[in-house]
């Protein structure tokens, strides 16, 4: 399941695998795995957007140079008419900080 962690204008960053969210740690969602399924990605998934490796990884050519377009002052900014989705099970989840950030009629067809 993705949940919407952020809407146009919000501020997102991991640290040590904590959402904050315009500056205020968020709670970790209670079904959750706290473990990564491939040790390696553990950097990219708790310290995001910081470890930019992972971005070669976006399954389109667009989201790689899209996404650093969005990063300023180490916080992905989500961009007007777009949401930052994040999965409950978020070391083992393809979401936002992968694919893209969700576009808003895409939201609302429920296809993120």
């Amino acid at each position: 399941m993705k949940r919407l962690i952020g809407v146009p204008g919000d501020h997102i960053h991991l640290r040590n695998g904590i959402v904050i969210l315009n500056g205020v740690a968020q709670n970790p969602p209670a079904d959750g795995k706290e473990l990564p399924a491939n040790p390696g990605e553990k950097d990219f998934l708790d310290e995001f957007p910081s470890t930019p490796r992972p971005w070669t990884r976006a399954p389109t050519e667009a989201w790689a140079v899209e996404a650093p377009k969005h990063i300023v002052d180490g916080d992905l900014v989500v961009p007007p008419g777009h949401f930052f989705m994040m999965g409950d099970n978020r070391h083992n989840s393809l979401d936002s900080r992968y694919w893209d950030l969700c576009r808003a009629r895409t939201l609302w067809e429920g296809r993120c």
